[in-house]
């Protein structure tokens, strides 16, 4: 569906390997229907249901440090989970995997293995249920592989998204031009604002269309680090999104935050896939960790930003 509610499909004809592979380094992104299998999807919504929303206790964020649910008054949990799984086994084993049954699926990871030519690695999970609007952003100014451009967002949703719910959309070829780097007046420590006023503006100068696929139960969006995307606000505020969102780099490369900060990785095998565990909540150094955050949240995110600043210059 395109911003204006218009219904398209412009994905019928990629029935092999080849042609998902043209479509996606055209455009920017490809949708796959019915890539993931219903039950999977089921379960992970019970399971989100059951384990996390009952939760009541701080846990880590999409872009915050740990914080309580907020809901809105439909009973939708508003801020998305990061790394859902890094979170520990005590409370949430189900869930964890859940998720990782979707996006280490063979399915799926058969796409991205054909789109980037070579394995590669899962570097973060996020779940979201929310109904609020998402900036448009490309992923590589926060998140990408070491050569840039080449990290794999992945949107599956786990639900049939109602045409009236928050929409994920895309930018068809927005992943040809150049946009700020995370640095200077646009570092996302201090400036970030500037930048998603200036992607803003690039969409209106170069005319781009916010296209927002039809996603129903098990379709899934992959697009490149470097495609602008986001989301549209819900009109109707009773609707659900739930959905996972993944990102994937090349084994060959390593992960760069904020297009500079190289991260050390810890990598497992699930299901035949390769899997970064941030934050690995199962481990002691790190529970250590999310106990300073969720007590000192603001000299912790303070500290953050101050480092991260010097570190852009």
């Amino acid at each position: 569906m395109a911003a204006d509610g218009s219904m398209s499909n412009p994905y019928s004809d990629l029935a092999d390997a080849a042609s998902i592979r043209a479509y996606y380094h055209k455009e920017g992104y490809v949708v796959l229907r019915r890539l993931i299998p219903a039950e999977l999807c089921d379960q992970a919504r019970l399971t989100f249901e059951q384990e996390v929303k009952i939760y009541k206790k701080p846990l880590y964020r999409w872009s915050t440090h740990p914080e309580l649910h907020v809901f809105d008054e439909h009973g939708h949990m508003m801020n998305a989970l990061l790394n859902v799984h890094s979170l520990d086994d005590t409370h949430f084993p189900r869930i964890k995997a859940a998720v990782l049954s979707i996006l280490a699926h063979k399915n799926l990871c058969e796409v991205i293995r054909t789109l980037t030519g070579e394995e590669a690695i899962l570097v973060q999970t996020i779940y979201f249920e929310s109904n609020r609007a998402t900036p448009a952003h490309q992923d590589s100014y926060y998140v990408d592989s070491s050569v840039l451009g080449r990290m794999i967002g992945v949107w599956v949703a786990v639900e049939d998204i109602h045409p009236d719910a928050e929409q994920f959309y895309i930018c068809p070829g927005s992943h040809k031009l150049d946009t700020p780097k995370n640095s200077g007046e646009f570092d996302v420590a201090f400036h970030h604002t500037q930048y998603k006023a200036t992607v803003e503006e690039m969409i209106e100068t170069y005319k781009l269309e916010r296209h927002a696929p039809v996603m129903q139960k098990g379709d899934v969006i992959f697009w490149t680090a470097k495609t602008i995307h986001g989301s549209l606000a819900a009109r109707d505020s009773s609707a659900s999104r739930s959905s996972l969102t993944g990102h994937f780099i090349p084994a060959s490369t390593s992960l760069v935050h904020m297009q500079k900060i190289q991260r050390k990785l810890d990598v497992r095998r699930v299901n035949e896939v390769l899997v970064h565990f941030p934050k690995d909540q199962t481990k002691f150094k790190y529970r250590l960790m999310y106990s300073a955050e969720t007590h000192f949240p603001r000299l912790f995110s303070l500290l953050k930003r101050v480092a991260i600043k010097a570190f852009l210059k």
